[in-house]
């Protein structure tokens, strides 16, 4: 579902703010290169979220921090017509909602390697990288149906709204996370005991 609500992001945003919003082609620029820098800065500050929090807190923190970037994109949506002396408020929204968002990325790789094991690690995130591009290719395409009915404006705030089942899902986690762990560090300790014993046999 995030992956969905990030294609409006990626595809859209720079010829909305461009047209719509009337802030111009270089202006629209730099608010998606904001973007992008907010979006690096929030994945680098997601990694030592993930050292510093416990597991179940940190999907909490997922969980609020997807709707809170969800919240200031769709602000930046629904004000398309700011006067041009307000247009700072884009760059705002922008970065916000980016940071925002990109605080899970690096955590939801660090969630998976604590509860899947090493050898089905790669077929996990190979997983998960699959989804993320699919779900980027086909959002546009679910979404348009929208704007064809109900304007650029309400179709694309009713796209970033799939942000709302991801940090659904992402609070989620704390139901089976710690359970997940432990039985995660069980295998492995079975492993290593079986590692232990076969050496000795050698």
């Amino acid at each position: 579902f995030g992956c969905v609500a990030w294609s409006v992001i990626i595809t859209f945003l720079p010829d909305y703010l461009a047209t719509t919003c009337k802030i111009g082609a270089p202006t629209a620029a730099l608010v998606t290169m904001t973007s992008g820098w907010a979006s690096g800065v929030g994945i680098a500050v997601g990694a030592s979220m993930s050292r510093c929090c416990q597991t179940t807190s940190l999907a909490f923190a997922m969980a609020g921090t997807t709707l809170g970037g969800m919240l200031a994109y769709i602000g930046l949506v629904a004000s398309a017509e700011l006067p041009s002396s307000h247009a700072w408020l884009y760059f705002v929204w922008a970065w916000s909602g980016s940071f925002l968002l990109s605080l899970t990325q690096a955590n939801v790789k660090a969630i998976l390697v604590n509860v899947i094991r090493p050898q089905e690690r790669g077929t996990a995130f190979g997983f998960l990288n699959v989804a993320d591009d699919v779900g980027k290719a086909f959002g546009p395409w679910l979404i348009m149906p929208f704007v064809s009915s109900y304007g650029r404006k309400v179709g694309f705030i009713m796209g970033l709204s799939a942000f709302v089942p991801c940090a659904l899902s992402l609070g989620m986690i704390r139901c089976t996370i710690t359970h997940d762990e432990s039985v995660m560090s069980e295998m492995q300790e079975q492993e290593q005991e079986q590692e232990q014993k076969q050496k000795q046999k050698q």
